[in-house]
């Protein structure tokens, strides 16, 4: 249970919509609106209380790397990129909460530019009073990855796994649902590999002897937060936490659904402990 200004309202499971998932690969700016509604319909119907950050996914990674603004904005087409950056994502946010509204929850989406501010692109400030009284209301309050600004060099990107990591330890979360484009964890790449083997279980040395590893797969999709290698260094500050994470894929119909309720089928599963 979370407790805010003496209030005790049940924790919520936070839920990561991959950008690999919810936008096509290969062309920018194109939503999977079908895999949108689809999902959105598997949370309301698990009827779990739940925070929804989404990745950038083809409307933000091609620009933010095109236009180097991980590392600031220092000329005039990066100034105004950035801004191009900002619509954009507000745009699938809009998409992403519009459909959840749709199944009859109550999305309360937070841009995430306006509450967070960066120093070297580290997270220096953080509003928390709209996120908290949201979940206080019972919405389901909705952020995901962004530009945001940063104190020291203009700009930086902010990660909704950077986003987890400080939800997962200030909000004393218990669980994480990473939704991918593939079923898991496998102990090498399974789009190069025919006999890669899905890792069901796993623990937090497990993951560490993983990201030392140069075979661990998963997820070839190439963008600024380093694919499946930087997606388990991400999830070390999470386990840190006491929180468990699970790694599913998002194509596959009401494989979300089921690890909300605890019936978990496919994925692999990853115990702090």
């Amino acid at each position: 249970m979370l407790n805010t200004t003496n209030e005790t309202i049940e924790l919520p499971i936070l839920v990561k919509l991959g950008g690999s998932v919810i936008t096509e690969k290969d062309k920018e700016f194109v939503a999977r609106e079908e895999t949108i509604r689809r999902l959105a319909d598997e949370i309301a119907s698990s009827q779990k209380p739940v925070i929804v950050v989404h990745g950038a996914g083809s409307f933000g990674h091609g620009v933010a790397a095109k236009y180097e603004l991980s590392y600031g904005t220092r000329e005039p087409h990066q100034f105004r990129m950035f801004s191009f950056l900002r619509t954009q994502m507000d745009e699938l946010r809009l998409l992403v909460s519009r459909a959840l509204f749709d199944v009859g929850l109550r999305p309360f989406p937070i841009q995430p530019s306006a509450i967070f501010i960066t120093m070297n692109g580290e997270v220096f400030q953080f509003d928390d009073h709209a996120l908290l009284h949201a979940l206080r209301l019972g919405y389901t309050p909705v952020l995901h990855g962004d530009a945001v600004l940063d104190y020291a060099q203009g700009s930086s990107i902010l990660s909704g796994d950077t986003i987890i990591q400080l939800l997962a330890k200030f909000l004393g979360l218990e669980k994480v649902i990473f939704v991918s484009d593939v079923e898991g964890i496998y102990d090498k790449d399974p789009k190069l590999h025919s006999d890669a083997e899905l890792l069901r279980n796993l623990k937090l040395p497990d993951v560490m002897r993983l990201i030392k590893s140069d075979s661990v797969g998963g997820s070839t999709y190439k963008d600024v937060t380093r694919g499946m290698k930087g997606k388990l260094e991400s999830i070390l500050p999470i386990l840190d936490a006491h929180c468990e994470v699970a790694i599913i894929n998002g194509n596959r119909d009401g494989a979300l659904y089921n690890v909300l309720i605890g019936a978990d089928e496919h994925g692999t599963f990853i115990s702090p402990r």
